[in-house]
């Protein structure tokens, strides 16, 4: 079961990569964790963590230099919360009987897990994907100063 699971995964990224959403990917596995690296927004390398004994993805150290309790982090875990409100229409929030996200801070870095419930990875990744994109549209508006300072971004 769990090598259908990455293949799963592996065929979502796929139908991404070939939209052009993200740019063609590498992939490694080590331990039972099938890593993937590919350029996305803004032309960045993100790493996406597939673990198939924990039934998670994670998006690691996907936002730099962002502190625990920071009003980055306070702006980006209010955000990944406001996905799962019930008001939100079905295909705008994130179902927590499907899928389940948390944020973590490590050496200031932010990761984001997702936990993957009744084994629904299509799903999951579709949602992991558009949140991240959502994430950064939202620093786009807010936290401008962040991605020039951090992502490189033109200031123009």
């Amino acid at each position: 079961m769990a090598a259908s699971h990455l293949a799963i995964v592996r065929k979502k990224l796929d139908e991404y990569s070939g939209r052009g959403v993200i740019g063609a990917y590498s992939e490694s596995t080590r331990n039972g964790r099938t890593t993937f690296q590919f350029n996305w927004l803004h032309g960045q390398c993100f790493t996406l963590i597939f673990d198939e004994k924990k039934s998670t993805l994670q998006f690691k150290d996907v936002f730099p230099h962002a502190a625990k309790g920071s009003v980055l982090h306070d702006t980006l875990t209010t955000a990944v919360a406001r996905k799962t409100n019930k008001k939100l229409l079905a295909h705008d929030r994130i179902d927590p009987t499907r899928a389940e996200v948390k944020c973590s801070v490590r050496l200031g870095k932010i990761s984001l897990t997702m936990q993957v419930k009744r084994n629904q990875y299509t799903y999951a990744v579709g949602k992991f994907i558009n949140l991240i994109h959502e994430l950064f549209l939202i620093l786009n508006s807010n936290h401008i100063e962040y991605l020039f300072e951090h992502f490189d971004l033109p200031e123009e």
